[in-house]
């Protein structure tokens, strides 16, 4: 509501849920997504998981929003390339004790856990899931858990661990280059960049081509000018979609090796299925 009482573009950076759409259906024509969602970033990474750790999934996620709604787009990816679902646990966010449930779950069955525990927690888990042996039973994968902003808690305890997302200090362009560079001096920064940050730094690079493409900083002419607009950024090559303003990216298997998020397969460019799963009611 505040976006369209202002009446200025709005580009939102962060990964989630689709939130470009109108209550009644359509596009809004000022809200733009640069994040991935769900299903894109799960829609190539989850049939490879199966094929390379196993069809028998235990998710693990704190109780909100954020993981029900990724663990169930998860799962139907994981439901269509004939897996299966051991278990599906929720726990308080704030939760610093897994060592039961890491305990249920190494006796499960399963042969990967998907976490989408997060912050602290996911570090928490992380830690006790090492600790546990949990690492030598079975593949540990998920997303957010593993995220490179809190990789500073997580450092010595996730090699190994493999995740997907939309970006990768690895990823070789000049675009990058540049970034990692001016973000390092900037911010004195040593641990692994992540992908808020790029996309942060993307944003601005794809507002400065709209407002040439549209020779306008009016709301009208440059929100016009972004539909379509193609160009490479970190991530790669990348489309902010006509139909809903998202952004069509590179989605990559990562996995974390020696301080450092290795690309293990690049996914290519992944668009966002129309509206499916808009948040905006």
């Amino acid at each position: 509501p505040l976006i369209d009482q202002a009446k200025k573009p709005f580009f939102y950076p962060l990964d989630g849920e689709d939130k470009t759409c109108l209550p009644g259906g359509g596009t809004n024509p000022l809200v733009f997504g640069l994040g991935d969602t769900p299903q894109q970033r799960l829609s190539r990474f989850v049939p490879t998981i199966v094929e390379q750790a196993g069809k028998d999934w235990y998710f693990i996620g704190n109780d909100y929003v954020f993981p029900r709604s990724v663990n169930a787009v998860a799962i139907q990816f994981l439901q269509d390339a004939g897996g299966s679902v051991v278990a599906e646990e929720y726990v308080p966010l704030g939760t610093s004790d897994y060592r039961p449930v890491i305990d249920k779950i190494a006796n499960s069955g399963a042969t990967v856990v998907f976490s989408t525990t997060v912050g602290t927690d996911g570090v928490a888990f992380t830690k006790q899931a090492r600790e546990g042996g949990l690492f030598d039973r079975m593949t540990v994968t998920g997303v957010a858990t593993f995220a490179p902003e809190v990789y500073g808690g997580l450092q010595g305890f996730a090699d190994g661990v493999l995740t997907s997302d939309r970006y990768a200090e690895a990823i070789d362009n000049p675009v990058n280059t540049e970034f990692i560079a001016a973000f390092r001096e900037t911010y004195d920064y040593q641990l692994p960049i992540g992908g808020t940050a790029a996309a942060c730094y993307g944003a601005i690079l794809l507002w400065r081509e709209a407002a040439a493409k549209a020779n306008s900083f009016e709301p009208e002419p440059f929100a016009k000018a972004c539909e379509g607009l193609a160009m490479t950024l970190p991530q790669g090559d990348v489309e902010i979609e006509v139909d809903n303003h998202l952004l069509k990216q590179p989605i990559y298997l990562l996995k974390i090796e020696n301080d450092a998020y290795q690309i293990e397969e690049d996914f290519g460019q992944i668009a966002h299925p129309g509206h499916e799963g808009c948040s905006v009611v």
